[in-house]
């Protein structure tokens, strides 16, 4: 079984036919239903719409446990918690607003070629940025709170919805089955396609190393309330410590596209 989610309210309305178009529980037209997605995609089925575009049982399982008073494992929270930040700075201006708000706005070129900021952070991640990335407050769960040693969140956004967010998590060797690199790239990934007002999300993944870490790197894209929008998600896991870079720009925005580039070729660790 697969599910479409509302891009209104954010209902998974059971995906029985290729002919659901509104929603049941707010009976508003879902944008990216099976026709309209054809239309862009016209050689595409309506089997790989459910594999692209929908939830499928599995991963539905995966994400809404909550029924249990258990904390969500770390590998799935830490993707939980950069994508709640990246786009809820997008999402927070809503509907057609959000679309003539970013209409026009890209990162300039300046960016490119103004002094950037190099910074060690936790744990010996060394990142350089256009702008330096300032120290958030993450609200962490008491259970998670118990079983990590430290946790640091740094970000940056810009007007023009060009944002760099950095996640560190140290953890004790006691809950290492729960961490994975696959398992928090994952995590990251379901969070966005569950996410109200995402939808088209694509993306590819491959495996990386920075001075002898093994890490993950997805590059992909998805619409935030019809602004298509691209990520770059980089995670990294070293003696108990997990390390999390995400990127987001406008699609069309190439000097977005080039400073996120180079903010990944960039990345180093000390000894």
């Amino acid at each position: 079984m697969h599910y479409l989610k509302c891009d209104q309210c954010g209902h998974l309305n059971e995906a029985k036919t290729e002919y659901l178009t509104f929603c049941t529980a707010c009976n508003k037209r879902i944008e990216n239903n099976f026709s309209a997605w054809k239309l862009r995609n016209p050689d595409r089925s309506y089997n790989d719409f459910l594999q692209i575009v929908c939830v499928s049982e599995a991963e539905l399982s995966k994400l809404s446990v909550k029924t249990k008073p258990k904390p969500k494992k770390l590998k799935y929270w830490i993707g939980f918690t950069v994508v709640m930040a990246l786009f809820t700075i997008i999402g927070q201006y809503g509907g057609e607003a959000v679309v003539k708000f970013f209409r026009n706005q890209q990162l300039h070129q300046d960016v490119l070629e103004q002094e950037w900021v190099k910074q060690t952070y936790e744990a010996g991640l060394v990142l350089e940025t256009p702008f330096k990335l300032k120290e958030q407050q993450l609200e962490i769960p008491e259970e998670l709170e118990q079983i990590m040693l430290g946790h640091y969140s740094y970000a940056y956004s810009t007007s023009n919805a060009f944002t760099i967010a950095v996640n560190i998590f140290e953890y004790n060797s006691e809950i290492l089955e729960t961490v994975s690199l696959q398992g928090a790239a994952d995590g990251t990934i379901n969070e966005i396609k569950m996410m109200a007002g995402v939808t088209d999300l694509k993306y590819q993944e491959e495996a990386i190393r920075a001075d002898g870490v093994e890490g993950i790197r997805q590059i992909g894209s998805a619409k935030e309330n019809r602004v298509p929008l691209k990520f770059l998600n980089v995670i990294f896991e070293r003696n108990h410590v997990l390390y999390q870079l995400m990127v987001l720009h406008k699609e069309e925005d190439a000097v977005g596209k080039a400073a996120a580039d180079r903010i990944y070729q960039s990345i180093s660790f000390l000894p």
